[in-house]
């Protein structure tokens, strides 16, 4: 499982960007959303390239949280239509609560963009066609694992590739954390990097 975890740090990065709203939601609010909406997801672009994610890798979600007038649980649509986001509310409200009302106002209570910054699945991908070299330990270190020294060796995850095998123990390490393979693990691979 350790070795499996190998994949994390090469997960889609996720920024939000909400403001409040308390208005009915209307054709006459529409435009002004929308506008809004593009400003947020101005700011959460702009904010996803200084944390070094490339333009062409980034996406963007918008969505509205809906309430009924009166009610004060708000219930989360993607920014469409309003018929669609109507018809949306209507089934999710339907699902958690058992019911729906056409006859209460919606209440746009906030909105929301998110920013997806997507990892490059294409240099995680194995070529089965291509020969690898042998998995090198970039160092070993004298480590204490259940009350035993043992010389452990020492991986940099970026060295990793899908398809590796890692005996226990041993220690595989990265920017944002280290990642333990106790000796009772014994051997452990990965079938793909996230």
């Amino acid at each position: 499982m350790a070795a499996c975890m190998l994949g994390m740090g090469r997960a889609d990065q996720r920024l939000l960007r909400d403001r409040a709203v308390e208005a009915v939601l209307n054709e006459q609010l529409m435009p002004g959303l929308s506008a809004d909406l593009d400003e947020l997801q101005q700011e959460a672009v702009s904010a996803m390239v200084q944390q070094g994610v490339p333009l062409g890798h980034i996406r963007c979600e918008h969505r509205l949280h809906l309430r009924y007038l009166g009610s004060d649980t708000a219930l989360v649509v993607e920014f469409k239509g309003l018929r669609q986001m109507t018809e949306a509310f209507d089934q999710a409200h339907r699902q958690r609560f058992g019911f729906y009302s056409r006859n209460k106002a919606l209440i746009v209570e906030a909105m929301q963009v998110e920013a997806i910054g997507m990892a490059d699945k294409t240099q995680l991908a194995a070529d089965p066609h291509k020969a690898k070299p042998a998995l090198q330990p970039c160092a070993h270190h004298s480590v204490v694992m259940n009350g035993r020294r043992r010389d452990i060796p020492f991986y940099r995850r970026d060295d990793l590739s899908p398809g590796d095998r890692l005996t226990g123990p041993a220690v595989i390490t990265e920017v944002t954390g280290t990642i333990v393979l106790e000796p009772e693990i014994g051997r452990a691979s990965c079938r793909e990097r996230v």
